[in-house]
């Protein structure tokens, strides 16, 4: 890199670091307040569904359909990942791809005039196809231990003692838990899939979409942000509503009309019906 792409490496690097950063924090808020994130939430109620579902056996179906809807999960995945990366290593194989990435790069709005790192796209490709493994190896790993999970879920034997079955229950919440971290990592290699595609395109969009992926992380890792997000969400949901209904209000405050009620009326000392305030007869309906 001395002397060539030093741009793209710059960029490439802040990338990298900004990322790095995000999940340092982020792990430490999930020591520090583990009920602000999703995943320290998602750990404690996973640890309280384990203890009620192997509590009683009328729970034992409700476990498995449950590890069932998380096999789905972990087999999309694993389905998506392979076949694209099955698409990508084809794409590199067949065709020029790595000069035709080359010639892309020199497109880029910032450092497309410098002289890019020689070896892009290779990198590019590799990274590209590193993130789709880890999508794909975790996935796997995550419907073996749930796989796991269910069986013991389902399983009942008589004569136990407690010791023995709280033995079993930590250790399928243990199992539960990793098979969590796996799938935990396959989404997050997918989040970054964002920023290695955009790489293709160059390195100001991979910058750009690291931030965008950080944005998005933060987010939808983050408890109290998320809300927030929502309650801002419906608020500007709920303007039209309210500018509807304020129109409206003042619509029917201009239409009204406001009667002048004179002192004297409706007392023994008023006009009768028949006459007008002045004194004179009003003419009374046929």
């Amino acid at each position: 890199m001395a002397g060539e792409g030093w741009g793209e490496g710059l960029i490439v690097f802040a990338c990298a670091a900004m990322v790095g950063a995000y999940h340092f924090w982020y792990f430490q808020m999930i020591k520090k307040n583990p009920t602000g994130t999703v995943y320290g939430m998602g750990k404690q109620i996973r640890q309280e569904f384990v203890a009620k579902i192997m509590s009683e056996d009328k729970y034992a179906i409700l476990g498995v359909q449950t590890m069932r809807n998380e096999l789905m999960v972990g087999q999309f995945l694993a389905q998506a990942s392979f076949v694209a990366l099955s698409l990508v290593v084809g794409a590199a194989s067949s065709t020029d791809l790595p000069r035709r990435l080359e010639s892309i790069g020199k497109k880029d709005p910032i450092i497309g005039s410098m002289e890019n790192m020689a070896s892009a796209p290779v990198l590019k490709l590799a990274f590209l196809t590193i993130l789709l493994g880890s999508v794909f190896v975790n996935s796997v790993q995550h419907l073996r231990l749930v796989r796991h999970v269910s069986m013991y879920m389902g399983l009942r034997v008589p004569g136990r003692t407690e010791e023995e079955k709280k033995g079993l229950e930590k250790r399928v919440s243990i199992m539960y838990e990793r098979s969590s971290i796996s799938i935990w990592y396959a989404m997050r290699c997918m989040n970054l899939l964002f920023p290695a595609i955009a790489w293709l395109f160059g390195a100001t969009y991979m910058l750009l979409g690291g931030v965008g992926s950080i944005f998005f992380m933060a987010i939808v890792d983050n408890l109290h942000m998320s809300d927030e997000i929502m309650h801002l969400g419906e608020g500007v949901a709920s303007l039209p509503r309210r500018l509807r209904r304020h129109s409206h209000s003042e619509s029917k405050t201009r239409n009204s009309i406001h009667l002048e009620v004179r002192p004297g009326w409706g007392t023994k000392d008023s006009p009768s019906a028949g006459s007008s305030p002045a004194g004179g007869d009003v003419p009374s309906p046929p």
